[in-house]
């Protein structure tokens, strides 16, 4: 749960494995190696940023399947110092290329995670004509921008802090979720929302009829929810109900 509580025990939870770690691995894991690393993520995550903000622009400067493939690569490279670079060269690249003439439909793509199995979501909505401008997934760019805070002395504390504020829908009340998609409905300009749940990620497809409520009442933003699998036999049934939604907005 989303209290303090719950930070409390999600602190000694990072204690324990920290612990764990130490002993597996006859380290030994001091505060101050824990706030250097914190420090390394957070700059990290603020390049991440710099790149994925250029989505605000209209039309956008790099589409969700650049973003999907920045996210990605990001979590398989455990050189900071390279990470960094490439990131820095990634956001010279996009800004320096011609503005695209095409204004397309703006996509939020919300829900279970983006992985290499169900990208095919977003080819299938940049292949109708549309731009995924967010991912507001368990991976992307809403975990990116909750960053640690280096101020905080209790190093596993600060990390409690940050983890327990991304509104994944195993917790309990979710509500910061439909802040942060409201939010980011008006801030990239979105003109749909497609919430994408795996068939057995049963919380994120509990949580779409109050996401459709939310979005289609209070936002007044076009809603529409998909379920799929890892598999790609349903690609071209993806494919045809994306395209009828994008041509309806």
């Amino acid at each position: 749960m989303i209290n303090e509580d719950g930070i409390a025990l999600l602190t000694i939870e990072f204690r324990k494995f920290a612990k764990r770690l130490e002993e597996s691995f006859g380290v030994i894991i001091t505060d101050e190696m824990v706030h250097d690393q914190i420090r390394v993520l957070n700059a990290e995550r603020r390049a991440l940023a710099d790149v994925y903000h250029l989505a605000r622009e209209d039309p956008p400067r790099v589409s969700g399947r650049e973003l999907f493939d920045m996210f990605n690569s990001s979590t398989t490279s455990f050189d900071s110092d390279e990470k960094l670079t490439e990131l820095h060269r990634l956001k010279e690249t996009y800004t320096a290329r011609p503005i695209p003439v095409r204004h397309p439909k703006r996509i939020l793509l919300t829900g279970s995670p983006v992985t290499k199995a169900t990208v095919k979501v977003i080819d299938a909505i940049e292949s109708a004509g549309g731009t995924v401008v967010y991912l507001e997934g368990c991976i992307g760019s809403r975990a990116t921008e909750l960053l640690v805070d280096e101020e905080n002395p209790d190093v596993y504390d600060a990390l409690a802090h940050k983890y327990i504020r991304i509104p994944c829908s195993c917790m309990t009340p979710n509500t910061a979720r439909l802040g942060i998609i409201g939010e980011k409905i008006d801030e990239y300009q979105v003109d749909g929302v497609v919430d994408m749940g795996l068939v057995a990620c049963h919380t994120f497809n509990a949580e779409s009829t109050k996401l459709r409520e939310y979005v289609s009442e209070v936002k007044k933003t076009p809603f529409m929810h998909l379920e799929t699998d890892y598999s790609c036999a349903d690609t071209g049934q993806l494919s045809t109900r994306l395209s009828a939604f994008l041509e309806m907005l």
